[in-house]
């Protein structure tokens, strides 16, 4: 029960803080909680392998992590472009492999996940264009 909570404040958190945010990329940051509760979710539906559980694992990590190559602390909700970045990259390499009803079931968020990460994950890439080889290799995936 103890983690139940802990999960559900930091989701909570995470929604709090980008409610109200109406800047630059706000689409995506608006994101942040959603992503964060299907990668917990993923973590939890047997479908999902080792392989895929340790990719993950590091998107949580990064997302979860106070300080990272943008940090929310400095930039507040905009800092969370280079979260939903490498979550929506760990979503889209484990979806070459991974059926696409897991993600599906597990997005219990508005909006279909599929056209998110199709249409979504080009943007958001963009948006990172000038750090991105930075956050790959800091998360060691590139």
């Amino acid at each position: 029960m103890a983690n139940g909570c802990a999960y559900r404040s930091y989701y909570e958190m995470l929604r709090q803080e980008v409610a109200a945010y109406e800047g630059k990329n706000a689409e995506f940051i608006h994101l942040t909680p959603g992503l964060y509760r299907l990668l917990l979710a993923l973590l939890d539906d047997n479908r999902v392998g080792k392989k895929h559980r340790q990719l993950i694992g590091i998107a949580l990590g990064y997302l979860v992590a106070p300080y990272d190559i943008i940090p929310e602390e400095i930039k507040g909700p905009a800092g969370y472009i280079d979260d939903v970045f490498v979550c929506l990259y760990v979503l889209k390499r484990i979806k070459r492999t991974l059926p696409d009803e897991v993600l599906i079931e597990n997005w219990e968020d508005e909006g279909d996940i599929l056209l998110i990460m199709d249409k979504g994950y080009p943007k958001v890439r963009n948006a990172v264009k000038d750090i991105r080889v930075d956050i790959l290799e800091y998360i060691g995936l590139a």
